[in-house]
């Protein structure tokens, strides 16, 4: 029996679940019908990766070297010598610098050069933008060659003007896509006073739907489609799409999202491209009519392989900007072995043990801890180098030594069981955790083998954010600072490796889930 197709038919039930899907867009690499009005390479959380990164969390996937200057600039390169310049924009989500000794050398300045080099089209802040404080930033935004974003970043203590952001930001800037007006909005997370070191000088950082809701009047007068450009993480992202369905897209941040599929939240899409350097989004949009209004029409996530070839303009400008590092960062400085370490997760791990086991021997400390935010990378068995300990904890964190309740203390831990960044790693104590109703819940806390106790006080050493209130670890700021390093906790693993020649590793599970 021979069946007869309708292709029609087929066509039209085809068309009917994609739309019913939401799939109004071509992906990965498939071909428009029409050549672009705009294409949009998008990339964010850049982190200062400059050279190319061993990646070894991606699951199910062989450990490999991604990303670096040189394989970002062939993309973009190739993209306009195919649309043409005019056509295509270059867009960074924030989280330019804060990660490498390339990005922190001269704090962020030669990383906004980088772009600038790359021809980014706009910018928005990020939140590590802030960790050397707003006048070190304002410095750097007063020589950046192209327009930096951040309408939410308004001075404190005026009133409510949303033109009026902090000197060298722009809340939104408009440009012209075959004839249509096409505003770009720029956000950055609210919770930036918790989630970097500051100070902050004069800026407040207003909720970012509040923002836009207050920027709403000024863009319909102004353009006639809006881009969101922001550094809030996913899951704001997608309120901001809901709130605001007429929005065009999101190009996001801060969450480190590898979107490899296209998101929609109703009409609006959003992107991420994960971090680091390590993948690009590109998207190609059309002007439509009747009515008149910017689509996305392609889709493709592009991961960046370093490069084998040689990409001679990229290549050249890094070794001039930043090769007199590479001397002093690269040279082993001690071998790793025991126990391989892993990225965060739900317990504690062999990185997050011996920086504890570090914090508490530096503070004479009864207890250690630390939280996984600060801790970036993990720690490779066989040579470390200087640039592998700046990689794993950046920051310009030092050891502060508290004297702290025993009740606050199990505050802090609850606390970071609660939140999304992971519980905070330990030393001299152990703490048991279990699970109701989809939250990590705190049990059974040791101290020194005994069961704390809620009166007592005892004297713990962590680092400068957390003893600030960094990532909301309030409990912290109730305790009695004792004294504080001038090191920062990089430098001391760097003596410890230099002292040691050798560090093991231990998986001693010191953070565990009770069944």
């Amino acid at each position: 029996m021979r069946l007869r197709v309708d292709r029609r038919r087929c066509a039209a039930l085809v068309l009917g679940l994609a739309l019913a899907l939401g799939i109004g867009a071509q992906e990965s690499g498939a071909t428009p019908v029409a050549p672009p009005d705009l294409v949009i390479l998008h990339f964010n959380d850049f982190h200062g990766q400059v050279l190319p990164h061993r990646v070894e969390d991606l699951p199910g996937r062989p450990v490999k070297w991604m990303g670096g200057y040189p394989a970002l600039h062939r993309v973009v390169r190739e993209t306009r010598e195919r649309h043409g310049d005019e056509r295509v924009w270059v867009t960074n989500g924030g989280d330019w610098y804060q990660g490498t000794p390339e990005g922190n050398a001269d704090r962020g300045r030669g990383i906004v050069e980088l772009f600038d080099h790359l021809g980014v089209t706009v910018s928005v802040l990020g939140n590590h933008e802030y960790d050397h404080g707003e006048d070190s930033l304002l410095g750097i935004l007063a020589h950046a060659r192209h327009p930096i974003l951040g309408a939410n970043v308004r001075d404190a203590g005026a009133p409510a003007d949303p033109d009026r952001v902090r000197p060298h930001l722009l809340p939104y800037v408009v440009r012209v896509v075959a004839g249509l007006r096409v505003a770009v909005v720029g956000l950055v997370t609210r919770d930036t006073p918790t989630m970097s070191t500051g100070p902050f000088g004069g800026a407040a950082f207003v909720p970012e739907e509040r923002a836009l809701r207050d920027l709403m009047p000024a863009l319909r007068r102004s353009a006639d489609a809006v881009i969101l450009l922001t550094h809030c993480g996913l899951a704001d992202d997608r309120a901001l799409a809901r709130a605001f369905p007429d929005l065009t897209l999101i190009l996001g941040g801060h969450s480190h999202t590898f979107v490899r599929r296209p998101l929609r939240e109703g009409p609006v899409w959003i992107v991420q491209s994960g971090a680091r350097g390590a993948a690009l989004t590109r998207l190609h949009l059309r002007v439509r009519e009747h009515p008149r209004r910017l689509e996305v029409v392609d889709f493709a996530f592009l991961e960046l392989p370093a490069l084998e070839q040689p990409e001679p303009r990229a290549d050249g400008f890094v070794r001039e900007r930043f090769g007199a590092l590479a001397a002093s960062w690269d040279a082993p400085i001690a071998e790793v072995d025991g126990d391989p370490d892993t990225r965060r997760g739900p317990g504690s791990t062999p990185g997050g043990n011996f920086l504890c086991d570090l914090l508490r021997e530096a503070g004479q400390a009864e207890v250690a801890v630390t939280n996984k935010g600060g801790i970036r990378d993990v720690f490779p068995h066989g040579p470390l180098t200087r640039r592998r300990v700046f990689e794993i904890v950046p920051f310009d964190n030092t050891v502060v030594t508290l004297e702290v309740r025993g009740r606050d203390l199990r505050a802090a831990l609850a606390h970071g069981l609660a939140s999304p960044l992971g519980p905070l790693e330990i030393a001299g104590a152990s703490y048991e955790y279990v699970v109701r109703d989809g939250r990590r819940e705190l049990g059974r806390v040791e101290i020194g083998g005994e069961e704390l106790r809620q009166d007592r006080i005892y004297r713990v050493a962590t680092n400068s954010f957390l003893a600030a209130g960094g990532d909301g670890h309030e409990a912290f700021k109730a305790g009695k600072e004792l004294g504080r390093s001038e090191t920062y906790i990089r430098d001391l693993v760097v003596q410890a490796a230099l002292a040691r020649k050798k560090i093991r590793l231990s998986a001693d599970p010191r953070v565990r889930f009770s069944p």
